[in-house]
């Protein structure tokens, strides 16, 4: 490798030479890219100094934008790209050791990074504008922040070739704002990880077309805040349900949302607007929360998995089972009917604590407090008797126990309290007569009514709790009708 200064590497790049290679610049460099050939490709270079690529806005642009080429090599101190025109920029395959990496302030045609090593302190990309393709392969920046701010793409007509792509990168506090995407952005396959817990990664106010975020590892935490979905958007298989906390907050999707097959820790959504279809089937949550958000259109939650749903808010799982009856799914929606009614309980708890500490107001609640509490009463039993009219075997056993309990305790007090020699003393045979509602005569005594006020309290208690549990056996049969 040829060892030279950096005003003769300059001279390279003036010259006709298209292809620079093997060179081992000693000192740093500062160009002027309208002062280059048209076409430059740096190869196997090693750069012991920085590299500035430094333009002028007042400047009049070149009709015929330059190329520039960059590629297996190593940088020890800062790229930085400022204020240049460039009808392709391309970087690939570069180490950079030190400082910063940052391109900012220039007019791209396509911008293609692949297989980037950045271990500078900074990375930011700020205040662009790209026509047509901007691409980041296979970049991995484990001690710079990411900074993609400011920055149009694609603004001028659709083609079918123009795309924004981020993909395969392993990038740290990322800050992703005010940014208009293009026709199309494919932010794919990434891994965004974060300098501690305190720290977020961010896509702040920014405009997307059609996207997507496909099997990408969001971190620790992630938000995106007063974003704008203008076409459908994928969120579909994003990975890691052990740490992820997954955040929208005032963001309004437009058109169709999918987060099928995604398995995260905790998804948020905090006032937003959801215009179109959402699809959310079969993906597992540990929790998740939504918000003062609001569904247009059906939500589609098929077999929807959420570990901690007895963590959710009563909110969240009401806005579920809406839309599972909505698009008439009756097998989740009878199990989040169940899962309400959970929550609703664990709200009844906690209302009626916080009215016994309330002692000034309490005389105010006290009707309210009345309610709750035959609320609660009410779905102990269902609870316990048929899981809320899902599950007949349940309501069987229930309606078996509890009237063999009551007759048992008859039985006991007939023969054995009050001493009544004179009834049938057979227990099988008066417990059949028991089991029927429209019995009312002694089970052990034919055609003859009890005469003991505590036995017919106790008659009428047996007789109302077998009733109730063939109701809600046969609440249980009919769960699947409409």
């Amino acid at each position: 490798m040829k060892e030279i200064t950096g005003e003769e590497f300059i001279k390279l790049l003036k010259s006709n030479i298209n292809t620079i290679e093997n060179y081992s610049i000693i000192d740093e460099i500062t160009i002027n890219p309208l002062q280059v050939s048209s076409f430059n490709k740096v190869s196997k270079c090693y750069f012991k100094g920085s590299l500035k690529l430094m333009g002028n806005i007042k400047q009049k642009e070149p009709e015929n934008l330059k190329n520039l080429i960059i590629s297996d090599s190593i940088i020890e101190k800062s790229i930085v790209i400022n204020r240049c025109s460039f009808e392709l920029l391309k970087l690939e395959m570069i180490v950079c050791n030190d400082s910063i990496f940052s391109i900012s302030e220039c007019n791209l045609g396509d911008l293609d990074v692949n297989y980037l090593d950045v271990k500078s302190k900074q990375f930011s990309i700020t205040h662009n504008t790209f026509k047509y393709k901007f691409k980041l392969n296979n970049v991995t920046a484990l001690n710079a922040s990411f900074i993609l701010r400011h920055n149009t793409f694609n603004p001028k007509e659709k083609t079918f070739f123009r795309s924004c792509m981020i993909h395969d990168c392993t990038i740290l506090n990322c800050d992703i704002s005010n940014n208009d995407f293009g026709s199309d952005l494919r932010f794919t396959n990434n891994k965004l990880g974060l300098e501690d817990k305190y720290s977020n990664n961010s896509f702040k106010n920014c405009v997307f077309n059609s996207a997507s975020f496909y099997e990408t590892d969001f971190g620790y935490s992630t938000t995106f805040k007063e974003c704008r979905f203008e076409e459908s958007v994928l969120f579909e298989k994003l990975k890691n349900e052990i740490t992820t906390k997954l955040e929208f907050t005032e963001c309004l999707f437009k058109s169709s949302a999918s987060f099928k097959k995604s398995r995260l820790n905790c998804i948020t959504f905090k006032n937003c607007i959801f215009q179109s279809s959402s699809f959310f089937e079969n993906s597992f949550f540990n929790l998740i929360n939504i918000n003062n958000s609001v569904f247009e259109k059906t939500a589609f939650f098929d077999d929807i998995q959420i570990k901690k749903i007895y963590d959710c808010n009563r909110k969240t799982i009401r806005i579920i089972k809406f839309n599972l009856q909505k698009s008439e799914n009756k097998i989740d929606y009878n199990k989040f009917r169940i899962y309400e009614f959970e929550a609703y309980k664990k709200d009844l708890i906690h209302y009626i604590k916080e009215y016994r500490k309330d002692q000034k107001l309490s005389h105010y609640r006290k009707r309210e407090i009345k309610t709750f509490k035959r609320d609660l009463l009410i779905l102990n039993i269902t609870g316990l008797f048929s899981v809320y009219g899902t599950d007949w075997k349940r309501a069987l056993k229930c309606t078996i126990i509890f009237g063999l309990f009551f007759y048992s305790l008859l039985y006991f007090i007939e023969f054995y309290v009050l001493l009544n020699l004179q009834g049938n003393s057979n227990f099988w045979i008066g417990a059949f007569r028991f089991f029927l509602l429209t019995d009312f005569y002694s089970p052990f005594l034919e055609r003859q009514f009890l005469n003991n006020g505590f036995s017919w309290l106790i008659l009428v208690l047996g007789k109302i709790i077998i009733a109730f549990g063939i109701y809600e056996m046969i609440q249980a049969f009919r769960k699947f009708k409409a």
